[in-house]
């Protein structure tokens, strides 16, 4: 395995198999939140609505030449350095909530039909993980309902539930 890594500088790709673990750390160099991706200047974009966001003053990136190799040392090193902010492998930290940016496209834009979070992901840019904390914490609140699922796959449907009418 072929890794490199970057800290608080430019972040590039030195080829389209490569893919980024990156880690955010507070002031004081606690670890905030690990993550992977392809493209971390747009993935991080998606961290910006969230309340941690203000607080990184840093990161660090390491390269890895899969998206297995990274994912692997993603759950390790979140299993070992226990994030704040991180939910998967992360035992006892609590569950993330949805996203409030998230949140506002979906009450806004898909009120009269089924979808996915995948779907809700694709057409929205924000990661697929944002838009299943964000579809937990509506169904959570009354205000989606998980509609189907197909029988082969592990996906589901959710559909709005309709505010109830202001009262007269």
């Amino acid at each position: 395995m072929t890794q490199r890594s970057t800290s608080g500088e430019m972040i590039n790709r030195t080829n389209d198999e490569e893919v980024a673990l990156y880690r955010f750390f507070d002031r004081e160099g606690q670890v905030l939140y690990i993550g992977i991706c392809l493209e971390p200047a747009k993935r991080w974009y998606s961290h910006a609505d969230r309340s941690w966001w203000r607080n990184v003053t840093s990161y660090k990136v390491t390269w890895y030449p899969s998206r297995s190799e990274a994912a692997l040392a993603e759950g390790k090193a979140i299993a070992a350095e226990r994030p704040k902010h991180n939910v998967v492998f992360n035992r006892g930290r609590k569950r993330a909530c949805g996203s409030p940016v998230l949140t506002g496209i979906v009450l806004n834009g898909y009120g009269g039909r089924r979808f996915s979070a995948l779907e809700l992901a694709l057409e929205s840019g924000f990661s697929t993980t944002s838009a299943h904390n964000t579809l937990r914490a509506l169904v959570a609140a009354g205000r989606a309902e998980i509609v189907g699922a197909p029988k082969w796959s592990e996906a589901r449907y959710y559909s709005l539930v309709a505010a109830d009418p202001p009262a007269e």
